[in-house]
């Protein structure tokens, strides 16, 4: 019984120490979902495209590889671009608040929403 007794108020211990994530670590993920879901759309958008023929076609290509260049890594999680495996593209280190950082992928992912509107002629 008295090891029983040792093990819950360890295993007590043990859970308390686990910490939640800070406000600024949860802007962090949240920046990185929407940094996500951009690179996506970027990916979707690029592939569309190729076969809309729109006016604006050749402009909003060189839109979308502005904004593709113009991404950078999270702190604590790593910018993964696909079609860019296997080399650094040199992304220095950005200095924002976490809240700017946010602020940046949401600015981002309303813009892709905008161009993808205007592909989409919705």
């Amino acid at each position: 019984m008295r090891a029983l007794n040792t093990l819950l108020i360890i295993s007590l211990f043990c859970f308390s120490c686990q910490s939640k994530p800070s406000e600024g670590e949860q802007l962090l993920a949240e920046a990185h979902e929407k940094q996500t879901q951009a690179i996506a759309l970027i990916g979707e958008l690029e592939q569309s495209l190729e076969v809309t023929p729109i006016e604006a076609r050749d402009s909003l290509i060189q839109v979308l590889h502005e904004l593709e260049e113009s991404l950078f890594e999270i702190p604590g999680y790593h910018l993964e671009l696909p079609g860019h495996e296997g080399h650094d593209h040199g992304h220095s280190k950005i200095e924002l608040s976490n809240q700017a950082i946010y602020d940046v992928q949401v600015d981002l992912l309303k813009h892709l929403n905008e161009i993808k509107k205007i592909v989409t002629h919705k």
